[in-house]
């Protein structure tokens, strides 16, 4: 299709195309706003050395770079106990959900805790820390965990309305000119089609011989009488 043909059939489906936009970010941003809002805070906890009298602190570093240590820390921070336990120590009481990460295949791992509340958020991120560093240094002595981030505040995990808006509006945009340029296409096509066939038809015509020869006169039967 050339430039023309695509600024015609779009202009030709401009009512459709503007109530796509509007149909779009009208959508993505009552969806934006009906949405429950959610605030997600998080712990960053570094796995360090502690050795113990007669241990080498060189020894200790090999054994934490050479073994699962942060994913055993993570899974302490991603069981249900702990997660419970923490969400009763903070008193937070809404849908609350955590996640510990090691971070980039490092001695760090950070847990995530959304909530709907920023203070239930802080709260329980704080909380979960405290129980998984415990329960840590519990079962491995040689090592100690330093706290690298507390969580002090949390973020609204609920996108901008405006750029909800904008983006909606850009899909109807897209979906508008697909349906605009498909048309065009499609009724491109079937003139291009139509014009084939009536070229077929007139070629059949010109070329069909004509017969020049006079017709044969009807002969006329003589009966005999009788």
């Amino acid at each position: 299709m050339t430039l023309a043909q695509h600024l015609r059939a779009i202009s030709r489906f401009a009512v459709l195309i503007v109530v796509l936009v509007l149909i779009g970010a009208g959508g993505a941003v009552g969806y934006t706003l009906t949405r429950a809002q959610a605030y997600q805070s998080s712990v960053r906890l570094a796995i360090g050395p502690q050795a113990p009298p007669g241990t080498s602190i060189t020894s200790t570093v090999q054994t934490l770079e050479n073994t699962s240590i942060p994913a055993t820390l993570a899974e302490i921070g991603n069981s249900g106990t702990l997660h419970s336990t923490a969400q009763a120590a903070a008193h937070a009481t809404g849908n609350i959900t955590t996640e510990a990460i090691v971070a980039n295949n490092s001695n760090v791992v950070q847990i995530k805790v959304t909530a709907p509340s920023a203070s239930e958020a802080v709260n329980v991120a704080n909380e979960s820390a405290k129980l998984a560093t415990q329960q840590f240094e519990s079962l491995y002595t040689l090592y100690k965990l330093n706290t690298i981030d507390d969580a002090h505040s949390a973020t609204s995990t609920r996108p901008s309305p405006i750029l909800a808006g904008i983006f909606g509006g850009l899909a109807g945009l897209i979906v508008g000119y697909l349906i605009a340029i498909g048309s065009a296409a499609l009724e491109n096509d079937r003139i291009e089609r139509a014009a084939y066939l009536q070229a077929g038809r007139r070629r059949l015509v010109v070329e069909q011989p004509r017969n020049t020869e006079p017709d044969e006169p009807a002969s006329i039967g003589h009966g005999t009488l009788a």
